[in-house]
């Protein structure tokens, strides 16, 4: 069994508690790996405490995140459709666990509903916006599968946002709704 002596500790040790580093004669780094990751450790603390750093990380890290939004979001797509039935699990017991936070959303979503109803509507109007929920609901049930209503025009998007209106409805597929979110695409 070969050994290595670590710098840091100055403990003999088999060379599998040793990280692998090319640079080296004997290709082994020379810290032993639990002195190497204490280390990191103190130096992280360390660095954590000084303001000037932690904004230079969060920085750092707000960059990252705003450069790899469309690769990370395709990685989860690609995700989701191949592992479908763990992803519809988990939002299940998300929003089991975060009842209070939905409640509260789906208020929201009302009260941003009759804001965004209009008040020239007729009567037509409002008996074809019924039908269209109707309309989801005979889907889900004859086909097996969710059916939403669809706002085409997001009522909260980022960039506009639509009206509760006969003309912005559509009955699409619940999972492609959930999908779409609040984004509208031109």
């Amino acid at each position: 069994m070969l050994t290595k002596v670590c710098v840091k500790c100055r403990c003999a040790k088999a060379t599998e508690f040793f990280y692998v580093n090319k640079r080296m004669k004997d290709g082994l780094n020379t810290f032993c790996i639990s002195c190497h990751k204490a280390d990191n450790i103190a130096r992280k603390a360390k660095n954590r405490k000084d303001p000037t750093f932690k904004a230079a990380e969060n920085n750092y890290k707000k960059t990252y995140r705003d450069q790899t939004v469309d690769q990370r979001a395709e990685y989860m797509k690609k995700w989701r459709e191949k592992n479908e039935q763990s992803a519809l699990a988990y939002g299940k017991a998300y929003r089991q666990a975060n009842k209070a936070k939905y409640n509260f959303l789906t208020q929201k979503r009302k009260l941003d509903l009759i804001c965004r109803t209009p008040k020239w509507l007729t009567q037509d109007d409002l008996w074809m916006m019924v039908e269209t929920y109707k309309l989801a609901e005979l889907r889900s049930n004859l086909l097996g599968f969710k059916w939403h209503v669809d706002h085409i025009i997001p009522l909260r998007g980022k960039s506009v946002s639509g009206l509760h209106v006969p003309q912005n409805l559509r009955v699409i597929p619940g999972v492609e709704n959930m999908r779409k979110t609040n984004k509208y695409e031109m």
